[in-house]
Order: C-alpha cells, then sequence, then structure tokens
C-alpha cells in the first residue's frame, strides 16, 4: 500500500501513522504543516500548506488517502478557522488524492455528522462527507466515532468531562444508541487500515461504533 495521511499529529492520526508504518507492505507520506519527531521512520514527512496542495508535487502511484484532519471551534478560535481546517483543507487533500492517483479515500469524521445538522460543528463535517463523495474515488470510507478514548498528549476540558460518563454509561448505550458509545483513538485507526486493505470495498461506506468494532476483531 502507498499511503498519503493527513492529520499524522493529532490523536488518531498518530495512531494511523504507526499502524501504518508497521506494516511491511506500505509506504507512507504524511503531509505536515512542520516536520516532527513524533512521526518516526519510514514514514516521510513532506511539509506543505494544506490551502496551496495544488502546487505540491504529487506522491507517484498513491493507493489511498488517510484523513484525520480535525479541530474544535474553541481552539481554531472561530467558526472561520474551524472550517479552513475541517471543510478547506480535508477538501484540498481529497482533490490532491486524486491527482496523485489515489483510488480510495479514509477519512475521519463524527457521528451524527450531516450538511443539514443544526449543529455547526456537525454542519461542516457532513459537508466534507458529501462534497468528497463528487470527487471520483472508488471507494469513500467515512468513520464517524463519537468520544475517542486514550491517553492525549493534550487535554480537552470537554473530554475530561464527557469520557468518565461516556464510559461509565456505554453499556447501556444499545440498539440505534450504540453508536454514541465512546471508542479508542487506536481501534478506530485499525479499522481505517483494516478497511483499506479489503478486496470489496466499493461505493460510499459509513462506519460507526459497531461496524468499527467489526472492523478491528475481524480477519486481517
Amino acid at each position: 500500500m502507498n499511503a498519503i495521511l493527513a492529520g499524522a499529529s493529532g490523536f488518531t492520526g498518530g495512531h494511523l501513522a504507526r499502524e501504518l508504518a508497521s506494516r511491511r507492505d506500505a509506504q507512507v507520506t504524511a503531509l505536515v504543516r512542520k516536520t516532527t519527531q513524533a512521526l518516526e521512520r519510514p514514514v516521510k514527512q513532506v511539509v506543505c500548506d494544506f490551502a496551496r496542495l495544488d502546487a505540491l508535487a504529487p506522491v507517484p502511484e498513491a493507493d489511498a488517502v488517510f484523513c484525520a484532519l480535525g479541530s474544535t471551534i474553541v481552539k481554531a478560535g472561530s467558526r472561520e478557522a474551524f472550517r479552513q481546517v475541517d471543510y478547506d483543507a480535508v477538501m484540498a487533500v481529497g482533490r490532491y488524492g486524486r491527482r496523485c492517483g489515489a483510488s480510495q479515500f479514509l477519512l475521519v469524521s463524527s457521528v451524527g455528522a450531516s450538511p443539514k445538522s443544526r449543529n455547526f460543528y456537525l454542519r461542516v463535517k457532513g459537508e466534507a462527507e458529501r462534497d468528497l463523495a463528487t470527487l471520483g474515488y472508488r471507494a469513500l470510507h467515512i468513520f464517524r466515532p463519537s468520544m475517542l478514548l486514550g491517553v492525549r498528549a493534550e487535554k480537552r476540558i470537554g473530554e475530561t468531562i464527557g469520557i468518565p460518563l461516556i464510559k461509565a454509561i456505554g453499556w447501556a448505550l444499545g440498539g440505534s444508541l450504540a453508536k454514541y458509545r465512546g471508542i479508542e483513538a487506536i481501534a478506530v485507526a485499525r479499522a481505517m487500515v483494516r478497511a483499506a486493505t479489503q478486496a470489496s470495498n466499493d461505493g460510499v461506506r459509513t462506519y460507526h461504533y459497531r461496524e468499527i468494532s467489526a472492523l478491528v476483531v475481524g480477519p486481517a
């Protein structure tokens, strides 16, 4: 697999970088705003401006694009700045991947994402999902986790409060509510790599908690 990875410095993206790098058959090119020692070889880091990816030389013979770009409105500083990351940059990576010849795009989105949502965060996520589907990828895999669990380098107030609550009530979230269960970020990363290596995976596919979990425990 010749993979392009965007968002490697983030929580899920970091797990993705390690999962991809651990595969003997994978070549990984990480698109980064600045180099980081957190990404070890054999991951190749390419410094870029996500607003100007059209000027970046393509990765030869790319197969799949993994996109874990994401922010919060608080961290970004404004709705406009948030949209630049979660929509504009995501779409730029999508177009870049097609220019590189990639046939698959795998996106970390969010449970509840919808272009019709009244929630700005979820609406932007949904708009990115919708518009990525117009770029002509043979396969578009959309992963919609709820609260991402695991040890983060940075602490977020909402997650400090929400994670213990999600863990406490997770057992009670069954049926259609199962998609709101918290899930380990490393599990999402592993599921994404599994999805990219399945033989029959054409079209647009959406994965929530149950589907993500099934990929992780299923055959390699």
